[in-house]
């Protein structure tokens, strides 16, 4: 199928989306709203007002005009683009024949061309041909046999058209490079050529569609096969990775256990120990407490006995006896004040000791408790890098396979890119060898014809030199003029008209006279009618 040229394509642009979290950023074109140009295309946006081109800079797809572009056109940059324009014109008489003018296009300014939306430029050349009235002329002035005079005719004419009124469109330049002539004859075997050359380009193409269609095919084979092997993969890894994590826990949650279950032996082993030592410390001061009881028991049953359960009196027996003075009882009473209040400081030292000890108990516990629980965060954060571990392993591994099915994928781009340059260039030589072939049979009809023509002439001047000969065997002239009389039936065989040859004193020759092998030959001579002979004309 032939794409329109020069602007091969024409579609809307979508609103730009803005990027960003929540859509607040900037806006920004797609990278597949606008179609990547070819080397020989460029591609012109439009908001309506603004035309850009990327032929000579690069299209940023946040550039302000490319964002608020509405539309875009694929323009063909091709340089000398031939297009074939046919015109059917008359002969001399009721045939026709086909004019061709093939014309050679180059666009200049791609953005005028965008602007004016040159679509179909074989109908702006076919009207610029029927603008100028003297092509209808070209076949009335000429036979059907003289094409040659005809082509030459109408490339004259044309050019003399062109340079007095060109063809003249926004953004393009056009000049005239080939012209042709075609009879009814020539238009049925170029279109029999055509249709040939056709049907080729048709196979080829069916041909490539099929390579195309297994490409694709091994192409969506590959890609599922590569998709089912990924699944599989990330199948695999996500069940290993579930495994190791359920193991991880199962193993995170028995240490957990395991360490609970030594603090609790632990907290119960220091209750006991704890307990068992309170219990000694409060049998020994029992046993301490009932043994100072006993023995103050026994001093006042010996001091009741001697004071008779009188105490002061007992006092004051020893201050008069002399034994005890004013300073000793007070030393005594002083001693007894400081004995008690050391053991009341030995007694708060003990609880105070024991109040230490179950401090330093409990700050082992909780260095202990610490202990265990950087110990499950570590645990923790292992597990967690061995799973992000994995997890990137598995992204690289997923990134290697996209990777390979993107080498596999461009390398089938490419065979597919080799395949159809090798089809064109096939096309390329078929239609090279056509043009040949074209050419060598154009050479040879041209051959053939002068060789008919050179036979005809031969075929007719033998044939005058016969009748001649017959006539001046018949006494109708003089054998010295018989070069006279072949030169004047050579002429008469060359007219239209029917001459009618005259004798000297004896009539007209009968032309059924003359041997039949000798007349059909020159059948047109024969009837020539008031034609004479030289000799006859200069006796007049």
């Amino acid at each position: 199928m032939t794409l329109p040229y020069p602007i091969t394509s024409q579609e809307s642009l979508p609103q730009a989306g803005r990027r960003g979290p929540f859509g607040l950023g900037a806006r920004e074109r797609s990278t597949g709203d606008i179609p990547v140009p070819r080397p020989h295309e460029a591609v012109v946006l439009t908001d309506g007002d603004t035309y850009l081109s990327s032929k000579h800079r690069h299209l940023g797809e946040r550039e302000k005009h490319v964002v608020n572009a509405v539309s875009y056109s694929v323009v063909d940059l091709t340089r000398d683009k031939p297009i074939t324009v046919e015109m059917r014109l008359p002969w001399r008489g009721a045939e026709e024949f086909i004019l061709r003018v093939t014309f050679a296009w180059t666009v200049v300014d791609e953005v005028a061309v965008v602007r004016a939306g040159h679509r179909d430029l074989a109908e702006a050349a076919r009207a610029y041909l029927r603008g100028y009235d003297g092509l209808h002329q070209l076949g009335v002035r000429h036979p059907i046999e003289e094409a040659a005079a005809v082509r030459a005719d109408a490339q004259l004419e044309l050019e003399m058209y062109a340079q007095l009124t060109p063809l003249e469109l926004p953004g393009m330049r056009v000049r005239i490079t080939g012209i042709d002539v075609l009879d009814e004859q020539r238009v049925q075997a170029e279109q029999t050529r055509e249709y040939r050359r056709r049907k080729h380009e048709i196979e080829l193409e069916r041909e490539i569609e099929v390579q195309r269609r297994a490409y694709e095919r091994d192409d969506r084979l590959e890609e599922h096969r590569l998709a089912r092997d990924l699944a599989r993969a990330q199948a695999e890894n996500e069940r290993e990775l579930a495994l190791t994590q359920a193991q991880n826990q199962r193993d995170l949650a028995r240490a957990q256990a395991e360490n609970e279950r030594e603090r609790l032996a632990h907290a119960a082993r220091a209750r006991e120990i704890t307990r068992e030592h309170e219990q000694a410390e409060a049998e020994f001061l029992q046993e301490q407490s009932r043994r100072r009881l006993a023995a103050d028991l026994g001093r006042a049953k010996l001091f009741a006995q001697e004071t008779g359960g009188e105490p002061y009196a007992a006092l004051a027996l020893a201050v008069v006896s002399g034994e005890l003075d004013v300073k000793e009882l007070i030393r005594r009473h002083d001693e007894s004040v400081t004995a008690a209040r050391e053991q009341r400081q030995r007694e708060q030292a003990g609880q105070e000791n024991r109040l230490w000890v179950q401090l330093d108990r409990e700050r082992d516990e909780q260095q202990e408790e610490r202990r265990h629980r950087r110990q499950l965060e570590l645990n923790r954060q292992q597990i967690e890098a061995d799973a992000q571990a994995r997890q990137d392993t598995l992204a690289h591994e997923t990134a290697h396979a996209l990777r390979q099915l993107e080498a596999r994928r461009d390398e089938h781009d490419r065979e597919g890119e080799l395949e159809r340059e090798r089809i064109a260039a096939q096309v390329r030589l078929q239609a090279e060898s056509t043009a040949v072939m074209r050419e060598e049979r154009e050479w040879k009809d041209a051959k053939e014809h002068r060789d008919r023509e050179h036979q005809r002439e031969e075929r007719q001047v033998e044939s005058s030199t016969k009748l001649a000969q017959v006539l001046a065997g018949r006494g109708a002239f003089d054998f010295a003029d018989l070069g006279a009389v072949t030169s004047f039936l050579l002429r008469t065989c060359m007219s239209s008209e029917q001459p009618t040859v005259v004798t000297q004193g004896a009539g007209p020759v009968d032309a059924g006279v003359i041997d039949a092998e000798i007349v059909t030959p020159i059948e047109s001579a024969a009837g020539h009618a008031g034609a004479v002979l030289p000799e006859e004309e200069a006796g007049r």
